[in-house]
């Protein structure tokens, strides 16, 4: 008996058993189905011609989607530049224009199904390898046209030396659900924007700062495909990533792969009870595909990233316990458990979208940071160890705590945002600094070690607890706000001082607890509590003001530019109480600073939590 060429191709299309196509035409977004049916009994000896008219299946959709595109790519086309004709001599005569609605254009819609359209070049006989007793016939072709669908059934005979097998097929294309996509196309836009009552404090919203940080657009399940294999799929061995190009794979149940090559490329899998998992490494990366599944998505070893528009959709968990190389880009992972990665090597970036329903851990982030993506968690975010290349033109929101465990590099910068409705902690050496970014913690904000490069650029570090810098502060802060709620420690060395419209709102303590170099120049510090800069000998310049309600500590107190209100009340009452933010350090126009935040700081409780809705 002959032998075909591509066994192993041939192995993987008996696995797969059923094609669904999926594929785009045009601007259009088609769902196009193909069914087969099959003997149950398959011998030894039609094996092979079983492969081979299965072939033919896989050739016949190939020849229909690109006849599909051919055909009504111009059809559409044709009846929507008819339509806009007539509305120029509507508008022209002030009449009611013409709606570009499926049904209009359904109704004016003309296709051809025949020869000389779908049809076109159909039947088929095709050799394999020249080999004239090695081959698949495309015989039997039937066609309809009714209710707006197109229904093409036909049957593939596989033939092999004297071994035949047949394997009918359906074509079936809902015009109707090809012009919804076309005419209402919906994406995923998130995060959503908002806001509510302002803080005149700090020439900020902060409602509107948390607002829009959360998510609040509708996130839309994966639709599954038409046609599907109602039990589970389970390869053992390793595949070639290119077997599934522009093709859909379905299971009633799971999905489960030890090892794929050539990564995915413009492919969809849909597993809609069951885990998906790829239990070795899937090299060559995840481009253009979207994954669905109805308990986990499990990668033990990612090569080439995540990338091109992918879009991983799971019910439960998202994992991969080892290295994802490439990292993530321009795609969109949403998890409604929790969402961990051992290490990106490569980062996240391109408008990419992280979103967990519970946790959110990366033990390491290299080559990359996050850049001008987001971040979304309703419980933890923890980047576990290093963190390397910072986050730029970002936006990173956790509804409890968000914690950086080791080292982290080059900055955070370009109106990035980081909104923690818990702790955000920064646990080991920051470096780099903070440029144009705002921080916000309800809780506490803590710098365990420390943090060169200084804060600047107008940037706002906000804290609703205490705000903590445990170790050495180097390059000062400028042009930048920093507010705490309770108390405001520098407890290593502080260089470079605080200068060019600075403002620093502390409702209970400040302490600068080591050496403070530099002085404060052109800025204003406002204290509700006690002022203490351990090491005295601090400058502060004629341009300046500091305003403590409490006790004075290392400055020089004079009731010119370093006021107490217990020493020089009136003074303190003339000078401080309408502290204001200085034009340049708020991107909003300054307000009036009274006494007291009480009535002003919002409930971050009264902000409208978030939920993400599926169907």
């Amino acid at each position: 008996m002959k032998k075909l060429n591509n066994d192993h191709g041939m192995a993987l299309v008996m696995v797969l058993l059923i094609i669904v196509v999926f594929t785009i035409i045009g601007l259009l977004l088609m769902n196009l189905t193909f069914s087969t049916s099959k003997q149950v009994t398959i011998t030894e000896e039609n094996m092979q011609a079983e492969d081979i008219a299965e072939m033919g299946i896989i050739y016949m959709e190939n020849v229909l989607i690109s006849n599909a595109q051919t055909v009504l790519q111009p059809a559409i086309n044709k009846v929507i530049a008819n339509i806009a004709v007539e509305n120029i001599n509507k508008v022209a005569n002030g009449e009611k224009e013409i709606p570009y609605t499926t049904d209009e254009i359904l109704s004016r819609l003309n296709i051809s199904v025949d020869n000389d359209g779908l049809l076109k070049g159909i039947p088929i006989k095709h050799q394999i390898g020249g080999q004239s007793d090695i081959h698949f016939e495309i015989v039997d072709v039937v066609s309809a046209y009714v209710n707006n669908k197109i229904i093409i059934n036909f049957e593939s005979k596989g033939t092999i030396d004297n071994n035949s097998h047949s394997i009918s097929g359906t074509f079936e294309l809902e015009l109707n659900r090809v012009l919804d996509r076309a005419l209402t196309p919906s994406t995923p836009n998130i995060p959503g924007t908002g806001g509510n009552s302002i803080s005149d404090i700090l020439g900020i919203n902060i409602n509107a700062l948390i607002s829009n940080a959360q998510p609040k657009n509708t996130i839309s399940e994966p639709s599954p495909p038409s046609v599907r294999i109602e039990n589970q799929i389970n390869y053992t061995g390793s595949i070639d990533g290119n077997e599934f190009i522009n093709k859909d794979l379905y299971s009633n149940t799971y999905i489960q792969f030890k090892e794929i090559y050539n990564g995915l490329k413009n492919t969809n899998f849909y597993a809609k009870y069951g885990d998906m998992s790829v239990s070795n490494q899937l090299s060559g990366g995840i481009n253009n595909t979207s994954l669905y599944s109805g308990t986990s998505i499990e990668m033990k070893k990612i090569y080439d990233g995540i990338t091109n528009n992918s879009i991983l959709y799971s019910k439960g968990t998202i994992s991969s316990d080892n290295e994802l190389s490439g990292g993530i880009s321009n795609s969109k992972l949403y998890s409604f458990s929790d969402m961990t990665f051992k290490s990106f090597n490569g980062g996240i970036k391109e408008d990419s979208l992280l979103y967990s329903d519970k946790n959110l851990t990366i033990d390491n982030i290299f080559n990359g940071g996050i850049n001008n993506s987001k971040l979304f968690t309703k419980e933890n975010m923890t980047f576990s160890n290093h963190f390397n290349n910072g986050i730029i033109n970002s936006t990173l929101y956790s509804k409890k705590d968000m914690k950086f465990g080791n080292q982290f590099s080059d900055g955070i910068s370009d109106n990035s945002f980081l909104i923690s409705e818990g702790n955000l902690i920064f646990e080991n050496h920051f470096y780099n600094g903070i440029k144009n970014s705002t921080l916000y913690s309800k809780k506490d904000m803590i710098f365990g070690n420390q943090f060169s490069n200084g804060i600047s650029d107008d940037s706002f570090l906000i804290s609703e607890g205490n705000l903590v810098f445990d170790n050495h502060f180097y390059n000062g802060i400028n042009n930048s706000t920093l507010y705490s709620k309770k108390d405001m420690k520098f407890n290593g060395q502080f260089t470079n001082g605080i200068n060019n419209k600075s403002f620093l709102y502390v409702n209970g303590d400040l302490l600068f607890d080591n050496h403070f170099y530099n002085g404060i120049n052109n800025s204003k510090i406002y204290v509700h509590g006690d002022a203490t800069f351990k090491k005295g000998n601090v400058n502060v310049s004629n341009d300046s003001l500091v305003c403590v309600e409490g006790n004075i500590s290392g400055l020089t107190e004079n009731g010119i530019n370093v006021i107490s209100k217990l020493v020089h009340q009136n003074d303190f009452e003339q000078k401080c109480s309408q502290l204001t933010i200085d034009e340049g350090t708020s991107s909003t126009p300054s307000p009036s600073k009274p006494a007291t935040l009480d009535n002003l700081l919002p409930s971050i409780e009264a902000v409208r939590d978030f939920e993400v809705i599926y169907k």
